[in-house]
Order: structure tokens, then C-alpha cells, then sequence
């Protein structure tokens, strides 16, 4: 779901987007939806895009309303059976993310992470193989997991679709990120889901870090 899309055409300026959301709920009950995965609905540059372009990880997109607008949406789904799945950047950001101007090199790679792959670079990438041995941590593990950990306190989703996980590349963080989502939500079920393109079946083999896989290929033709 594109929440600015699904909110409607009106584009009021009385009623937030994810009120308007809240408004059609009992239509999506209507059609037996009993799972809806919202797009991104962190931070983005300018006030309408689809949202892959994260600015500031921990804060609502303020063209869909406030915090308190989203964790009412949530609460009124799960009220009525729906659960609510987060679609997750965590490959790559905005140019002006905070973090880049701290300290690029930290957090991110110095340059693309797959220069030979142009058509699938879509902003500074994070770079999980970076180690600080002073802290004993790698930053962005430690940095994605903090965000990870805050959507699932805070706002009670049910699940997160991983974006690019193929251009992420690593499965070690991949693995421990689902097992801390899984601990953070508690007795709950968590799905962690893939976006991989092509689809890769062992990401949801017994020893994977997923619990499913977004079906790239799979097409619905309506005649």
C-alpha cells in the first residue's frame, strides 16, 4: 500500500493521509485483507515519491501525517485483525541522510558497493563489513538494528519486507537482524520477508534468516 496513493485524490489538508487510511479500513475488512505491507513511510525528500529514498530512519513522513496519526492506523488494523508489515531500506539512503554528513565512511561504502551494477545503485549503501574495533561493533549493524528495534517498541508492526537484499549482500546480518526483530517483538509472530530479484530459495530454507520471500515474478493479468 502507497499511502499517499490509497489515502485518496483529495489531497485535504484537514485530514492527514493516514486518517484517510483509517477511513478504509472497514473496506479492506470487507475484501478479507487480514495483512496490509505499508511502503515506506520513513522520511523522504519532498512531499510525494514511493518512498525508497530513506532521509531520516526513524521519523514519519510528515506529508502522511504525525507519529501518533501512524501508531493510531496500526492499532485500529490490528483491531480489526490486520496485521501490519513495514517495508524496510536498509541497503541505501538519501544523499542528505544525517549520517552522511557525520561521517560517510563510517556507516556507508567510500564509493558504490557494486560499481560493475550501476542500474541497481540508488543511493549511498551501508556497509556491514565495517568493524570499529575501539567500540567492538560494526556500525551499521549496530545503527540498522537500533532502527529495527525502535519501529517494532514503538509502533507494534508485525513484520518487515527487507528491501534489495541482493545489492545488501550479506547474509550474517541478515541473520542476526531477524533473530533480534523476532526477540524485540516478544511472543508476537514477526514475519521478516525478502525482497530478492532473482528470488533466491535458500533465504527460507531451515537454516535461512527469512521467513518468506517478495515473489518478484509472480504477475496477476486482468483480462
Amino acid at each position: 500500500m502507497h499511502v499517499a496513493d490509497f489515502s485518496g485524490p483529495d489531497g485535504s489538508d484537514s485530514c492527514g493521509k493516514f486518517q484517510q487510511v483509517r477511513e478504509k479500513l472497514d473496506y479492506l475488512c470487507d475484501l478479507g485483507i487480514n495483512a496490509i505491507e505499508l511502503m515506506p513511510v520513513n522520511e523522504y525528500p519532498g512531499d510525494y515519491s514511493w518512498g525508497y529514498k530513506v532521509r531520516d530512519f526513524f521519523a514519519v513522513e510528515s506529508s502522511y501525517g504525525e507519529t501518533a496519526d501512524l501508531k493510531q492506523l496500526i492499532d485500529e488494523c490490528h483491531g480489526r485483525g490486520i496485521r501490519v508489515i513495514l517495508d524496510g531500506i536498509y541497503n541505501h539512503c538519501d544523499e542528505e541522510c544525517p549520517l552522511l554528513v557525520i561521517d560517510r565512511n563510517y556507516w556507508y561504502y567510500r564509493d558504490k558497493h557494486y560499481p560493475e551494477d550501476p542500474a541497481n545503485y540508488w543511493g549511498p549503501e551501508f556497509n556491514y563489513e565495517n568493524f570499529d574495533p575501539k567500540l567492538g561493533i560494526r556500525p551499521a549493524w549496530k545503527f540498522i538494528g537500533d532502527v529495527v528495534n525502535f519501529w517494532i517498541q514503538e509502533y507494534h508492526i508485525d513484520g518487515i519486507r527487507y528491501d534489495a537484499v541482493r545489492q545488501l549482500d550479506n547474509r550474517d546480518f541478515l541473520h542476526r537482524i531477524t533473530r533480534e526483530a523476532k526477540k524485540t517483538a516478544g511472543n508476537k509472530p514477526f514475519y521478516n520477508i525478502a525482497e530478492h530479484i532473482p528470488e533466491l530459495p535458500e533465504l527460507v530454507a531451515a537454516d535461512g534468516p527469512m521467513d518468506g520471500c517478495w515473489h518478484e515474478s509472480f504477475r496477476i493479468f486482468a483480462i
